[in-house]
């Protein structure tokens, strides 16, 4: 099976998680405030397995048009910047510049701007996939 395929099966199941499962607070991860609740599943620790070859299909991924699609729209805002995160290593990947500044935080919920998660993750990968590319 190739690695795009592989791929696109474990983010399927996922978005299957996102729609249907429940997250480690034991709220359904769809309807969840907790980031935690998105990346804390087998789909993405298997996705983790797969290392920095697919860094290229998870930038391919943010292009993809997920209108209407609820829980990749959750995964890309919650769960890629983890994934990414996980496999680059936090040395190389830490998006305090966007998490570091809380939009409003209520109790121990600190609400963060999930776009700008995603444009700072997009745009880490577009510059580190082409300097890998180079070498």
């Amino acid at each position: 099976m190739t690695l795009s395929k592989k791929f696109n099966i474990l983010v399927h199941k996922w978005e299957r998680y996102v729609q249907r499962g429940r997250g480690p607070s034991g709220i359904q991860v769809m309807l969840s405030s907790y980031s935690w609740d998105v990346y804390e599943c087998k789909p993405r620790y298997k996705l983790k397995e797969l290392g920095e070859s697919i860094l290229p299909l998870i930038r391919k991924l943010y292009d993809k048009d997920h209108e209407g699609n609820y829980p990749l729209e959750i995964i890309k805002g919650h769960g890629l910047p983890a994934l990414v995160s996980s496999i680059a290593g936090e040395d190389k990947f830490n998006p305090l510049e966007v998490v570091g500044r809380p939009i409003g935080k209520c109790g121990d919920f600190i609400a963060i701007d999930v776009r700008k998660l995603e444009e700072f993750t997009k745009n880490w990968l577009d510059t580190y996939l082409s300097t890998t590319s180079k070498d």
